[in-house]
């Protein structure tokens, strides 16, 4: 009866530490699911928060860049209107006539007005235009017809005339 009772014992000893280590493991996954939302309440606010953030330095930015943009809009505005109003001591003012134009009145110093600087394109198309336009008249000397300034200057019309071909060098060699 003895050996029973310490059967006995040892049946409750080890059942109740089963129950113990049950216990235990219980309450660890309990914490741990405590933890775990937590964790998951703490990523909701991060969340949020960065959103958040993330939407205000959009805007930021955003207003920033409008800002950018309208201050140059302004300046390049405002220096528009001082070219076209406040360089000259009496103020614009309508010329009058049947070819008015806005005309500035006063004093006009060439170091007031915009510098206009052209590209070697530029010149090198302005300087063909005028070879071609001085080569027109010539021809136009040479077949004995009106350069276009006299032509706009005389109002009769030209008659047509014969042209004997010349039997020297071309004019080009």
């Amino acid at each position: 009866m003895i050996l029973a009772l310490i059967a006995f014992i040892l049946v409750v000893a080890l059942g109740g530490m089963w129950a113990m280590a049950s216990y235990e493991g219980a309450h660890a996954q309990a914490l741990q699911a405590q933890a775990l939302i937590t964790a998951n309440q703490t990523t909701q606010v991060s969340v949020v928060g960065q959103t958040i953030l993330s939407i205000v330095l959009a805007v930021l930015v955003l207003v920033i860049l409008g800002g950018i943009f309208i201050g140059l809009f302004l300046l390049k505005r405002r220096q528009n209107q001082q070219i076209q109003v406040g360089r000259y001591p009496n103020g614009p003012r309508w010329q009058t006539g049947p070819n008015a134009r806005w005309q500035q009145s006063g004093q006009f110093t060439g170091s007031s007005g915009p510098m206009l600087e052209m590209s070697p394109q530029d010149l090198l198309m302005q300087q063909q235009m005028m070879q071609q336009q001085i080569m027109t008249m010539w021809m136009m000397r040479q077949m004995g017809q009106p350069t276009e300034v006299a032509a706009m200057q005389v109002a009769a019309p030209i008659e047509p005339q014969t042209y004997e071909i010349q039997s020297g060098t071309p004019w080009w060699e």
